[in-house]
């Protein structure tokens, strides 16, 4: 059952490739026809010239004046056609991408989950900025955006290089909003 398969879709796929390779025009220039007038080129691989008044293996005679006219305005429009086609592709291509300054998901894995605690882990810095030997410092809040009369829990612990508790006094904390970058600001 499954060889029947495999052979149907490989049927299907040489279908699909030959009817892409006449869609192209390659099929019109083995025919030696489109629409019932008679390509140039074929006229010339069947000896046939415009002075020429034999007929070819199939019957068709060489083409006229008004056959060559024909054949070029079908030919000219297919063309535009093709062109207006790769015009569309090109423009769906085009607003369908991502934006370029867009970047995978894994380059923000904060906003994977935007909702998740946030915990840091970071050296206790002295006054003059270096990092003070043993002791690490560890926050964490309970989210990162809030609105209106909403709440959030912050914990702050210090701990020692076995990952120990230390006692730890907070003599002064505030919070405050973060301003809207959509309200341009007047510098002075």
């Amino acid at each position: 059952m499954k060889r029947s398969k495999l052979v149907l879709l490989a049927g299907a796929v040489l279908a699909v490739a030959v009817a892409g390779w006449f869609w192209q025009g390659a099929g019109a220039d083995v025919l030696g026809e489109v629409d019932g007038a008679q390509s140039p080129s074929a006229t010339a691989r069947t000896g046939a010239g415009a002075a020429g008044a034999e007929a070819d293996a199939a019957g068709h005679g060489p083409l006229s004046a008004a056959g060559l006219q024909a054949w070029q305005e079908k030919l000219a429009l297919w063309r535009t056609r093709a062109e207006r086609t790769e015009q569309l592709y090109a423009s769906y291509r085009d607003n369908t991408r991502y934006p370029p300054d867009s970047r995978p998901i894994a380059d923000h894995p904060d906003q994977v989950r935007p909702f998740q605690p946030v915990v840091e882990d970071t050296v206790l810095r002295r006054a003059d900025g270096s990092g003070a030997k043993g002791f690490r410092l560890r926050t964490s809040q309970e989210r990162v955006f809030l609105s209106g009369a909403e709440t959030v829990k912050f914990n702050i612990e210090a701990l020692d290089d076995r990952g120990g508790p230390l006692p730890l006094v907070v003599t002064s904390a505030s919070a405050q909003s973060v301003p809207d970058t959509r309200t341009p600001v007047r510098l002075i």
